[in-house]
This record gives structure tokens, sequence and C-alpha cells, in this order.
């Protein structure tokens, strides 16, 4: 098995998402249910972090449900700045991405 068949059976079991914009895969930190990921990327470090939001899944799966499409896991990529990397400061839960000539790292934690 490769390293890519590996991931996409992660991302399938929603416990990695796949950032394509950055060719990265991130751990999934709410793996309690399957959900969207809404992944946040700070373009000043580099780093990115998860967010849980049941209204905003709710309306893809209602748009989905309209038109009869049953989606794959859905990632939606969000570059910008967080505040809080501008001040000089990082939330424990932001992690940075893996640069493109390095393995992808999955933390098992």
């Amino acid at each position: 098995m490769t390293i890519y068949r590996a991931l996409d059976f992660l991302v399938r079991q929603g416990l990695v998402a796949h950032l394509a914009r950055h060719s990265a895969y991130v751990a999934c930190e709410h793996v309690e249910r399957d959900h969207a990921h809404l992944v946040f990327v700070c373009g000043n470090r580099g780093v990115a972090t998860e967010c849980a939001d049941r209204t905003t899944e709710r309306r893809f799966a209602r748009a989905a449900n309209q038109i009869g499409f049953a989606p794959e896991p859905i990632t939606i990529e969000i570059d910008g700045l967080f505040k809080i990397c501008l001040d000089g400061t990082a939330r424990p839960n932001m992690r940075p991405l893996p640069r493109r000539s390095q393995p992808v790292k999955i933390r098992s934690d």
C-alpha cells in the first residue's frame, strides 16, 4: 500500500483533511463525528487550524440533498492571516503545514 492510498483511506474515514491547494494533509481535530473540514491557513506563519461549524455542514448537506448528490468528504481551505499570528503568538492547536519537499507527518494523538 502506498502512502497516498493510506492517506486517501484516512481522508475517507474523516481522520485527515487533504489541503489540495497546499499539497498537504492535516490530522483532523474533530474525529468523533462525520463533518466538513473548515481549515483556516495563515499565510504569515504557514499554520493551520480546523474549525467545526455545524451550520455550514447543514447547509452543504441540504444543498447536496436538494440535487440528489452524495458528496465525498468536504474540505474548505480558507487562506488569510490570524490576528494572533500578526501579534506574535499562536494557539497550541495550530500546526505548521508541511513543506512540499518534506514527507507528510500525521499526528497520532
